[in-house]
């Protein structure tokens, strides 16, 4: 084992990579679940394609179930992903889709003292679009070649 003696950065960047992290060690100590449970839910809430405040809550309970039965015995990670869940959004359905995800972004940062969560809402508007859509190749390549024969039936 690498604990105590050595400290390891894993870059994490969807909510699948976090519940991998989990179930494979790489993240231990109930501290620092609580903080992935967390900044799973949050990291999902960055990746959905939801259009609305109420699409996106929906969208993230199966996130949250997932990151939180990543590690069923870990209590700070369930923990964690209660603390970004349950505390009430002052936010209607009509709030920006973008705005909520920055909103728990926020959530995520103010609980667990995330550095990382917090350096990104500092420079929210660059980060904001660094955060896309994943598409199959052979996905991008149709919605490429119908934009072009739009693009061709228009001229």
């Amino acid at each position: 084992t690498r604990l105590p003696r050595e400290t390891v950065y894993v870059d994490i960047t969807t909510p699948d990579e976090m519940i991998t992290a989990i179930q494979t060690m790489q993240i231990r100590g109930a501290p620092a679940l609580g903080v992935a449970g967390a900044f799973g839910v949050a990291l999902g809430a960055l990746r959905t394609e939801a259009a609305s405040a109420t699409d996106l809550l929906a969208a993230l309970e199966p996130v949250a179930e997932a990151v939180a039965n990543a590690r069923p015995t870990a209590v700070n990670l369930s923990w964690g992903v209660r603390k970004v869940m349950d505390e009430p959004l002052t936010c209607t359905p009509e709030t920006d889709v973008n705005e909520v995800r920055r909103m728990m972004l926020e959530r995520h940062a103010r609980y667990t003292g995330s550095r990382r969560g917090q350096r990104i809402l500092e420079r929210w508007a660059e980060y904001r679009s660094r955060f896309v859509k994943v598409f199959p190749k052979e996905y991008r390549r149709a919605l490429g070649e119908l934009a072009a024969a739009h693009r061709r039936a228009a001229a």
